[in-house]
């Protein structure tokens, strides 16, 4: 089996064991296939720091998911430790504050420098898997969905300066919109379908963290409970790897044609449907508006085209329609903004065009 470098850095398992020479079996039974293999306080509080030995020892890359929350300068001083211990990750409590996280963050790079490491990867942990909408809100006394909130706690990380969050699969398209591509996105919960579900509410498996847009994807129990747990992960690895291929074929640009009755053609990139419409050609100067454009029964049968240069910018929302449905037959833009940063937002305007099976076209 080949292994691609792109794939493997994804895959994070969990040494959720109670023994050193459990974990270790399982790093040198497993290491081809996994990036960076994750100690939680389980191992940590049983074993203190020999596992980290072992694996800095190996030149292994390890996830001290060790959830810091306290004051910011003891936390700061745990930071600078866990780094000086080898971990290559490490994440905190973002309900511990924008201060707290900051520190942390500056204390653990300022520490990496000076010991010639590469920058760590921080990350902070929004709302645990564990946690149901209902606990959240009854027990907890936070009033909003967990979604809501973890993007709330997300946008807090970035501002602290760190490099993505811990966060639910159900969240990861909306953190990515919301903070930025390149802002990482670890998901917990992550299980095939072949695999018993335990304690974790909001479950997703391989293929549905990829599409999402997790960048790391946590396995424990469905690799480390396996009869054959190098079938399993090759059988996880194999689900990655076919859900890239899909996705990176959905990206693929398809290219469209905008033809006038007096013989113009005008190329450009497909952003709807596939297929082809006819109808008049009329224009529109708005700079916002577009959801109302598209579902007002004035432009029925006809093509839009907006003249304003960045459409899409804030998707689609349940609020802002004037009917409900899309009466034009076409809709034309300069330039389509890939990832929409609304609150309100549902979707993008794009897959709402594709789902309305309307033709688009970015020229």
């Amino acid at each position: 089996m080949q292994i691609r470098p792109e794939i493997k850095e994804k895959i994070v398992l969990a040494l959720d064991v109670d023994t050193p020479e459990q974990a270790k079996q399982l790093i040198t039974e497993l290491k081809d296939y996994v990036g960076i293999f994750k100690v939680g306080l389980q191992m940590y509080t049983g074993n203190g720091y020999e596992i980290f030995n072992f694996m800095r020892e190996q030149n292994i890359k390890f996830f001290f998911d060790v959830k810091l929350h306290d004051i910011p300068n003891t936390v700061a001083k745990a930071s600078e430790n866990i780094i000086r211990n080898g971990a290559s990750f490490f994440n905190l409590h973002t309900t511990g504050g924008e201060e707290m996280m900051r520190m942390a963050q500056e204390s653990a790079r300022k520490t990496a420098k000076e010991l010639g490491k590469e920058n760590p990867v921080i990350l902070g942990v929004t709302v645990l898997t564990s946690i149901s909408e209902e606990s959240l809100q009854k027990e907890l006394k936070v009033p909003y969905k967990p979604n809501e909130y973890a993007i709330h706690l997300a946008l807090m990380a970035k501002n602290a300066g760190l490099d993505g969050v811990v966060a639910s699969v159900w969240e990861a398209k909306k953190i990515k919109q919301v903070c930025g591509k390149d802002f990482k996105v670890l998901c917990p919960g992550i299980r095939p379908d072949w695999s018993n579900k335990n304690d974790q509410k909001r479950l997703a498996t391989p293929s549905i963290a990829i599409k999402e847009g997790a960048d790391y994807l946590v396995i424990g129990r469905a690799v480390t409970s396996a009869e054959d747990r190098v079938k399993a992960i090759q059988m996880i690895y194999e689900e990655i790897e076919n859900a890239m291929l899909t996705q990176n074929k959905s990206y693929a640009v398809s290219k469209g044609k905008l033809i006038l009755e007096n013989g113009m053609i005008f190329e450009g990139e497909s952003i709807g449907a596939d297929g082809t419409s006819y109808g008049e050609i009329v224009f529109n100067t708005s700079m916002v508006g577009y959801q109302e454009i598209l579902t007002d029964p004035s432009y029925a049968g006809q093509t839009i085209v907006m003249t304003y240069p960045e459409i899409g910018n804030y998707g689609i929302n349940k609020d802002d329609f004037e009917s409900g449905k899309i009466h034009a037959k076409g809709f034309i833009v300069k330039n389509m903004c890939e990832h929409e940063s609304h609150y309100k937002s549902a979707l993008p305007l794009a897959e709402y065009l594709k789902q309305n099976n309307i033709v688009g076209l970015k020229v």
